[in-house]
């Protein structure tokens, strides 16, 4: 009975991994479609209709990150997230409300601030540096190659930060 568990488990795992592949897929295939995106991620599979390069190229990142322990992946998910969004997103609150709530009322209050935002980002900051130095190097390189793909992509269509004045 136990096997059969098993099985039923596997089957499972690997149909929900199927469906995240081919949901997932669709993100750069639209993205590439409107423009915004590499343009070969547009590729439409000739006689299926399905988005094959896009598929392809996440299948290929997919097992590259399962060469990673589930430890040391998780940690990076965490580590980026708390790096790109986390941190980013206190710092974008202090801006916006030092730079729009001269210009006109803010459409949301935050009690007590800058409180919340001083403890949230020291939360998140400790969160990051007790992740180790490899996790931060690591999320760091990833981050950063996101960087500099879209700097390329932006600077050969000149579009912002190197767009055009005239």
């Amino acid at each position: 009975m136990r096997k059969v568990a098993d099985v039923l488990i596997l089957i499972a795992s690997f149909a929900s991994v199927f469906a995240i592949l081919l949901g997932f897929s669709r993100i750069p295939f639209a993205a590439a479609q409107q423009g915004e995106f590499f343009s070969i991620f547009a590729k439409v599979h000739p006689t299926k209709g399905f988005p094959h390069v896009s598929l392809v190229i996440l299948g290929v990142l997919s097992a590259f990150a399962c060469m990673l322990s589930l430890n040391t992946l998780i940690s990076l998910v965490i580590v980026i997230q708390a790096m790109v969004q986390f941190l980013a997103q206190c710092v974008a609150v202090v801006l916006l409300r030092r730079n729009r709530s001269q210009e006109n009322k803010l459409p949301f209050r935050m009690p007590l601030y800058p409180l919340p935002v001083a403890i949230a980002f020291l939360g998140w900051l400790l969160v990051l540096i007790s992740s180790g130095a490899r996790n931060i190097v690591l999320a760091l390189t990833a981050t950063l190659a996101g960087v500099a793909t879209f700097l390329y992509k932006s600077r050969q269509e000149q579009r912002w930060p190197f767009e055009l004045y005239e």
